[in-house]
């Protein structure tokens, strides 16, 4: 196992994906997939939500089920009351 400081720049992939408008009720979640040719089961995807065009809702990110051409991006809203109302884009880096 190699640190992130180990693994030379030529191993890492790294892109960015947008969702389409994302509404969510307060207190609940959405996902979507992202294929990416990199991806293996092996993996580590590590991810940051780079922008929230919505005006609502406390998004947070999660990354799930790493196979081999994709993983899921679930977007969590944390707000009490409020839903999310606009798109996520989503920076990652594939290890």
């Amino acid at each position: 196992q190699k640190t992130a400081y180990e693994i030379p720049k030529r191993d890492w992939s790294s892109d960015v994906c947008s969702s389409d408008l994302v509404t969510t009720a307060a207190n609940s979640a959405i996902q979507f997939t992202v294929n990416h040719a990199d991806v293996t089961a092996n993996s580590i995807v590590l991810a940051n939500i780079m922008d929230y065009a919505g005006s609502a809702g406390l998004p947070s990110l999660y990354i799930d089920n790493t196979t081999t051409g994709s993983f899921v991006v679930k977007v969590q809203n944390h707000h009490d009351t409020n839903a999310l109302n606009g798109a996520v884009k989503v920076a990652y880096f594939i290890l």
